[in-house]
């Protein structure tokens, strides 16, 4: 396990809020993956080695946050 992350946490914010605006702007939904508490466990879990990547099983927890929303906008 690499616990070294090379992308640091005021660039994902940075990113976060302008992920928002855009999608704010464009009328679109927009899904944030990673809260403050879980940050711990995706280190654990779910990064690669390279410090920011997911491997196969942190994709697949991707997939389990967005699939809901996808699922409930095409039910409407």
């Amino acid at each position: 396990l690499n616990t070294r992350v090379y992308f640091p946490n005021q660039r994902k914010k940075d990113f976060d809020v302008i992920a928002r605006k855009i999608c704010e702007k464009n009328e679109t939904m927009y899904i944030s993956l990673i809260s403050e508490q879980e940050k711990l466990d995706w280190v654990k879990k779910y990064q690669y080695v390279d410090g920011i990547h997911p491997n196969d099983e942190g994709y697949q927890w991707m997939l389990e946050q967005v699939r809901p929303h996808i699922l409930k906008y095409l039910e409407n």
